[in-house]
């Protein structure tokens, strides 16, 4: 799933490997569901980032990389 998702937001499709690997373990119905998912949270964050609206207070950071000397 996580390589159909890669594919999406790289490429705008989803390559025929991933797809077979999709197709191994969902029907369509779930893959349609996924692929709607994926370009939702896609929306979401553009919205979010285009609007620059505030972080959530009680949302979990990831923690910042780490600096290269």
């Amino acid at each position: 799933m996580l390589a159909a998702v890669d594919d999406l937001v790289d490429h705008r499709t989803i390559g025929e490997m991933a797809w077979s690997n999709l197709a191994a373990h969902f029907d369509e119905a779930q893959i349609l569901k996924m692929i709607a998912l994926a370009g939702y949270y896609h929306t979401i964050s553009f919205l979010c980032r285009a609007l620059d609206l505030p972080l959530e207070t009680y949302g979990a950071r990831f923690p910042a990389p780490p600096l290269l000397g």
